[in-house]
């Protein structure tokens, strides 16, 4: 889909597909830019991906953003004590407002903001908002959804109790005889 030139034709698209993924440009949400949000050309390009989910109905979809999404229009973020629950983000208006945007596309949609350290070797977090088409809720919980814990871990792994994942811990055990070998001693840092 060429959201630069918003060419409307879902030709390219297979007559069924399972999950359409993607996301809508961040700098109009980032807290590194200026922050304009919706008033921003690049703040609207969600409403392609409304268009795409009306015109051609795929089962479910995942998309993602930056979590200046979730605080634009009075959101917040606020970091609990461990042993209460983990950070707990609360939208503003403009990620409810492009929420209700899928939502009239006929799904039922939830969010969470999640660190991408759960799978990768970096500090990453983004907000993804996954949708599952009205018709197809067997499965979800009472909340009309499925349990955002059973996929991003433990309330332990949200409040930091599991370290930041490492190149080395993707590609070799901590006790592998070459990692072993490796590591430098406080002398030799020095």
């Amino acid at each position: 889909l060429d959201l630069e030139t918003k060419k409307n034709d879902n030709n390219h698209f297979p007559e069924s597909y399972d999950l359409l993924t993607g996301g809508f440009p961040c700098q109009p949400f980032t807290n590194r830019g200026k922050q304009c949000g919706l008033e921003d050309d690049r703040g609207q390009m969600y409403r392609e991906l409304v268009r795409v989910l009306h015109d051609t109905q795929p089962p479910c979809f995942m998309f993602e953003n930056v979590p200046g999404l979730v605080l634009m229009g009075g959101g917040s973020r606020e970091k609990r004590e461990k042993g209460d629950s983990p950070t707990v983000f609360t939208p503003g208006v403009v990620l409810n407002r492009i929420l209700q945007a899928f939502q009239s596309c006929g799904y039922k949609v939830s969010w969470r903001v999640i660190n991408s350290w759960r799978w990768l070797p970096q500090q990453r977090e983004r907000v993804y908002m996954v949708g599952i088409r009205n018709d197809l809720g067997q499965g979800c919980n009472d909340d009309g959804f499925y349990n955002w814990d059973n996929l991003v871990g433990t309330k332990e792994e949200e409040d930091g109790h599991k370290t930041t994942r490492t190149v080395r811990d993707i590609l070799e055990p901590k006790d592998s005889p070459s990692v072993i070998a490796s590591e430098l001693s406080p002398s030799q840092w020095q």
